[in-house]
């Protein structure tokens, strides 16, 4: 999660490429990137997918092929109150230089609701 006050999200309803393909909510609902009216795409810095991906939804922004011989996949999370529910900030600057609060973080209910790349029937060990 990036907390720095001075980092906009570069997800947005007219840069969807930068977006993952889809958000989860508590409720498990899945909300598409094309979905204007509720995808939150302020919660959402960046999304690269892997390099090596074959079937990736368009548009897509992939990682740095050249930074590491493994496939890479980045995303990258702004505060947000849809991240209420984990425990995480929830406006740019909490959590930031000054702030001392201490925080409670449900880091596998957090993960459980992100978008990672992956081909069916196939796992990665």
């Amino acid at each position: 999660m990036i907390i720095n006050p001075e980092t906009a999200a570069w997800c947005s309803p007219t840069n969807i490429g930068n977006c993952p393909p889809f958000h989860i909510t508590p409720n498990n609902t899945k909300v598409y990137r094309n979905n204007t009216s509720h995808f939150p795409y302020s919660a959402y810095h960046y999304y690269c997918a892997p390099g090596n991906a074959e079937h990736l939804e368009k548009p897509y922004s992939t990682c740095d092929p050249y930074s590491n011989p493994q496939a890479q996949e980045l995303l990258q999370l702004l505060p947000h109150p849809i991240w209420a529910d984990y425990g995480y900030p929830t406006k740019q600057g909490d959590g930031w230089v000054g702030d001392g609060r201490t925080w409670e973080l449900d880091v596998g209910g957090l993960s459980s609701r992100l978008y990672f790349y992956q081909v069916s029937g196939i796992v990665n060990c």
